[in-house]
């Protein structure tokens, strides 16, 4: 189907809102629509009737709104001619078409008007045949009714034509602002009868309050649905929460993060281990705020490792403070500085991070981080385990010899701890986020939190990696990254073609070898990275990954199908994805940092956006518009004289171009030795926008 936004203005107050290219791309669906409307009534009308199949067609291509947009027009424009009945002419005036004096006739069907009439009323059957609900099937005055506790009946405009129905239509009112007809909120929350999804949409867009009587059918509907439920529902369900809990292990086994290794893991079982910090007893392993929920069984490292190795354990500091507590700290000192090797168990607390407030700092509480450079003091073999929902700085990063990122693991989160401290698996987790060296680094730190109620998003589409690879900016662990406990090789990048049409894609492949002695998980990462000059674009983003386990001394094909939107970007001028032609680098890496290899391809030119032109718009965006050249060349010969005319030789040629290129329409009022007038702009921008459209 043609998703074409239907534009509901004039041209003219398409152009007051700057939105005259949404206007140009509706207007030509409009035309199309028409043709498409005109062909199916050629095809299907045999001199004597018309077939009633003949809508199929066009409500395929163009849907229920525009088609009825396109009839309504046309009855709209030919209201004099008495061959249109006059319960098609009434159903025509109930759609508001703006005045358009220039443009509402070019998309008048121009079919026979007897014929015509008939395909019209048979749209008005066909949408009929929906049985959708509408003001006849509401009670009272709308503007009047409070809508709590009450069914409302949502407009078809407001939902996608793909999801017409009567279930959609029906929502149930519990609160919001909106529910009062004289509140300054128009929200109102409420729950579909259809499948129970809760949201909230505008008092505006519900038609009304549904009359009982089809209160009633509708609640028939559901009711079926309940009853099918629990005549099928199984009266003895299997569930053993051992099972999850092993499940709940494995899955923070792989969500975990090797940030740091130098050698130091995996631990031996035998030899001296202490296991250092608060959390090693107590783990931090769900957020806070409402976030918290009833564990069926939390397990801890130091119960978890039990069954594993013999260690000793000492606390070295209070959850419930960030003040150093001097006994605790020289007790683990102490512990730490007779063990082979230590393993503190650091993060932070709910007061550091929880739901209903924002972090104003990156650090970790100070008696963590006081305690890590003690222990480091003693022992030159140290292993940091954090649990933490969000980055950190790490003051202490180059003293220690690992870091295992667990986050907030789970309930099972210390028996997957020790797993991957004693190499039962090798890790495998990448980081999602980019961890920065420090909060001032954030591409959001100059704007966030605003001033008052206001923030603005200042950073655009470079959040998070996009912000740090674009400026090559330093990062302490970039997005994507994660060590493992074995080595990979990446070879043979190949892709299915190095040309390619515009809406086609492309298939990728790459072998990786797992060169060491441990079968293990890779995460496979595709970047893709725009290699022309065009859009603003990231220095490259990510558009798929896949995680493969690779046995010791194999090799495994990982294989990616990119669709022509991994090559897209969002352009505001058309509301829409857009492709640029040129060059793209496909781009395969163990991280956003870390590139094994790089292959170039070459997508063909696409249909150039329009540029709407106003008296600030560029020369250099005025030269990029196809055929704009015979439109200024009669003006830009005085501009140049005001320059000393064309050099003959270049070398001031690339000034000038740089300054004309940047130079806004309106400046040849200044520079056209003054022969240019308001009006000669007026007409030129309207010639400008017309060889677009």
């Amino acid at each position: 189907m043609n998703e074409t936004y239907p534009y509901p203005y004039s041209a003219a107050e398409a152009r007051k809102r700057n939105e005259l290219s949404l206007w140009r791309e509706s207007h030509k669906a409009n035309i199309a629509c028409r043709d498409a409307i005109e062909d199916a009534i050629r095809q299907n009308f045999d001199g004597m009737n018309l077939q009633t199949d003949c809508l199929k067609a066009v409500l395929d291509e163009y849907g229920y709104k525009r088609t009825a947009w396109v009839l309504a027009n046309t009855l709209h424009e030919l209201k004099w001619d008495g061959r249109f009945s006059y319960a098609n002419k009434h159903w025509a005036e109930k759609i508001y078409i703006p005045t358009d004096l220039i443009h509402n006739s070019d998309f008048v069907v121009r079919s026979h008007p007897a014929v015509l009439d008939g395909f019209v009323s048979f749209y008005r059957k066909a949408v009929q045949a929906l049985n959708l609900f509408g003001a006849e099937h509401c009670v009272g005055d709308r503007a009047e009714q409070d809508y709590t506790g009450k069914v409302l009946v949502l407009s078809p405009d407001t939902l996608k034509e793909s999801c017409w129905s009567q279930e959609n239509q029906l929502w149930y009112a519990h609160d919001g602002f909106g529910c009062s007809p004289h509140a300054i909120g128009r929200s109102v929350r409420c729950t579909c009868l259809g499948d129970g999804e809760m949201t909230r949409w505008n008092r505006h867009e519900f038609i009304g309050v549904l009359d009982e009587k089809y209160v009633n059918e509708a609640v028939e509907r559901v009711l079926n649905v309940i009853q099918k439920f629990t005549e099928n529902r199984k009266k003895d369900p299997d569930f053993f929460l051992g099972a999850q809990h092993h499940q709940a292990r494995k899955i923070a086994r792989e969500s975990a993060v090797l940030l740091k290794n130098d050698g130091v893991l995996p631990l031996k079982s035998k030899g001296k281990i202490a296991f250092i910090g608060a959390f090693a007893e107590t783990p931090r392993y769900q957020g806070g705020g409402s976030s918290h929920i009833n564990a069926s069984e939390i397990t801890s490292a130091l119960q978890a490792v039990r069954s594993v190795a013999k260690v000793e354990y000492a606390k070295g500091y209070s959850i419930d403070t960030d003040q150093v507590n001097p006994e605790l700290q020289a007790e683990a000192v102490a512990l730490a500085k007779k063990a082979d090797v230590a393993v503190l168990f650091v993060g932070l607390t709910d007061a550091y991070e929880s739901e209903g407030y924002d972090r104003s700092h990156m650090r970790m509480p100070e008696n963590q981080n006081a305690l890590i450079d003690a222990v480091c003091a003693v022992n030159d073999r140290v292993v940091v385990v954090l649990h933490n929902g969000s980055p950190v700085e790490m003051p202490w990063a180059d003293k220690v010899g690992g870091i295992l990122e667990m986050y907030l693991g789970g309930q099972a989160v210390g028996g997957a701890t020790v797993d991957l401290l004693f190499g039962a698996v090798s890790p495998s987790g990448k980081l999602a986020e980019t961890f920065p060296m420090h909060l001032e680094d954030n591409p959001s730190y100059l704007n966030f939190p605003g001033n008052g109620d206001q923030v603005e998003y200042r950073e655009g589409i470079y959040v998070g990696y996009r912000w740090y690879d674009t400026r090559k900016m330093p990062v302490r662990w970039a997005f994507g990254h994660g060590l493992s406990y074995t080595q990979f090789e990446y070879s043979n990048l190949r892709v299915s073609k190095e040309k390619i049409a515009q809406g086609e894609g492309v298939h990728v492949a790459i072998d990786v070898k797992n060169v060491g002695h441990m079968g293990a998980k890779e995460v496979v990462q595709l970047y893709v990275h725009s290699a022309h000059d065009g859009a603003a674009r990231p220095e490259q983003e990510l558009k798929g990954f896949e995680k493969v386990y690779i046995a010791p001394g194999k090799t495994e094909t990982v294989e990616f199908e990119l669709n022509p939107r991994a090559f897209a970007y969002y352009e505001s001028a058309i509301r829409d994805w857009y492709v640029e032609g040129g060059a793209y680098e496909i781009r395969i890496g163990a991280s956003s940092r870390d590139i094994r290899a790089a292959k170039t391809i070459e997508i063909e030119a696409g249909k150039p956006i329009p540029v709407r032109v106003t008296m600030d718009t560029t020369f250099g965006d005025l030269m990029k518009i196809p055929g704009s050249q015979p439109i200024l060349q009669p003006v830009m010969g005085g501009m140049m004289a005001q320059f000393g005319g064309v050099p003959e030789d270049d070398s001031m040629s690339g000034m000038m171009n740089a300054m004309v290129g940047f130079m806004p329409l309106h400046a040849l009022k200044s520079f056209g030795g003054g022969q240019v007038s308001d009006k000669m702009l007026e007409e030129m921008i309207a010639a400008l926008n017309r060889i677009q459209e």
